[in-house]
């Protein structure tokens, strides 16, 4: 017997279950992924249609059409995000994190091109999508940072947002609290 992943939206209205395996498992970068996710990279597996099912609550979900490439599906009573159908592909992303039971492996980024967040991760990145899908195929190298010649530090970023009496007590092995 396949697996079976299960999730729902924020609410818990929508139960979605996926069988068997994804077929990929990565990240896009496009601005439609981001605005719609409202973060700067959207995690994403992509399924088989027959494998995606609804088990609660189909009578809340909604759908949003922006491109006939995308029609996303959302929770009517929360607004939670549930999938992406996209027909001209034949597939359906189960956004990542709405299904809490599946290990999110990614196998690559897409839409590279539009990247506001770089990631170092040693991922392909594709400038837009494989050939398969229509797209370029071209890999683009991992970027440093969205500014050209600036270096992120965790530390630079993390220590001013945490309260004044933390840096005192921690100095630099703030990071020793994360593990």
């Amino acid at each position: 017997m396949p697996a079976a992943y299960k999730g729902q939206c924020f609410c818990g209205a929508v139960h979605v279950e996926a069988s068997g395996e994804p077929q990929a498992m990565g990240y896009c970068h496009c601005s439609s992924c981001r605005s719609w996710s409202a973060g700067p990279v959207n995690a994403f597996t992509l399924w088989k249609p027959e494998a995606v099912r609804i088990t609660a609550g189909a009578e809340h979900v909604s759908t949003f059409r922006k491109t006939e490439l995308s029609h996303r599906q959302y929770c009517k009573k929360c607004g939670g995000h549930l999938m992406a159908k996209h027909p001209p592909l034949g597939l359906v992303d189960v956004f990542a994190a709405t299904l809490s039971t599946l290990r999110f492996t990614p196998g690559v980024h897409v839409n590279y091109a539009e990247a506001v967040l770089p990631m170092r991760d040693g991922l392909p990145k594709l400038k837009d999508f494989p050939k398969e899908f229509g797209g370029s195929g071209e890999v683009m190298p991992e970027k440093n940072d969205a500014r050209p010649g600036h270096r992120l530090q965790a530390s630079s970023v993390l220590i001013p947002l945490m309260p004044a009496s933390h840096h005192a007590t921690t100095g630099s092995s703030w990071n020793k609290d994360l593990a």
